[in-house]
């Protein structure tokens, strides 16, 4: 997600990166050469398409493409709120493993210390291994210093596990485990904590899902491709029947392609 200052609209104008205008701007030039093609046909051939059936497919275009951006919200939405969710359950499992746990010796004083660094190093490996995972990307970045957190066996098992947060999430249900055999943990506090880890687990779940979710059903996207794709190339031999200026044309349909293109590329 971009961060910008919604008071100042003027001061991310320029800003390219995340914006649509690179992906629409040779479209938008072809566009541009359309309605100059368009108007040389109306010229010297007298070739033309009325102005009726794009008074009428024009807001028909408009509204599918707005219903299509506002799914393309709601799948965005839908997904922040599952990341605010995943980050939410890490800290609360974070608070809940350090307020609990009776230490009746050194040895339970060592093993709680020890244990509780380990969930929390698993926990740092669990939230990049997610944004890993969403990404589909299996290898780190060449000065990544993720492995410092982890032990060189759980580095190996780590690299080799399929699904990679799981395998953090299973690591810190065993530490929760072992806390609960020593005694530190009471069954109820245990099982307060494994349920944290169940939503996490179920948070992560519904990550995936959203991941590999289509942003809108293919067949609809499909649609909107071939009715912007359509309206775009006719266009301009209706414009021409009212301007035949090709400045003025090719200028009025550059604008109107990149916003059309614009809005298709929303979702």
């Amino acid at each position: 997600m971009i961060i910008y200052n919604y008071n100042d609209p003027f001061s991310s104008l320029w800003w390219m990166y995340g914006s649509v205008l690179p992906q629409v701007a040779a479209l938008s030039v072809l566009a541009a050469f359309h309605g100059i093609v368009a108007v040389y046909f109306k010229e010297n051939y007298n070739l033309f398409v009325t102005n009726t059936t794009h008074t009428i497919l024009g807001p028909t275009v408009g509204f599918l493409l707005l219903l299509k951006a506002a799914l393309s919200y709601h799948h965005y939405k839908v997904a922040k709120q599952t990341v605010k969710d995943s980050i939410d359950c890490i800290r609360t499992l974070a608070v809940h493993i350090n307020s609990y746990g009776v230490v009746r010796d050194e040895e339970h004083a060592r093993s709680i210390i020890k244990t509780y660094a380990d969930i929390g190093k698993h926990m740092v490996v669990l939230w990049y291994g997610i944004i890993m995972h969403l990404r589909r990307q299996p290898v780190l970045p060449k000065y990544s210093r993720l492995f410092l957190y982890l032990y060189p066996h759980e580095q190996v098992a780590w690299e080799e596990a399929d699904v990679r947060p799981l395998y953090n999430i299973m690591q810190i249900g065993n530490f929760v485990a072992r806390l609960r055999d020593k005694g530190i943990l009471s069954d109820g506090e245990s099982i307060m904590i494994a349920q944290e880890i169940k939503i996490l687990t179920q948070i992560f779940g519904t990550m995936e899902s959203i991941r590999d979710t289509p942003t809108v059903p293919f067949v609809y996207f499909q649609f909107c491709n071939w009715m912007a794709l359509t309206y775009c190339l006719t266009v301009p031999a209706a414009i021409a029947t009212h301007d035949t200026y090709y400045t003025s044309c090719s200028l009025f349909f550059f604008f109107c392609g990149a916003c059309l293109f614009g809005h298709q590329s929303d979702g």
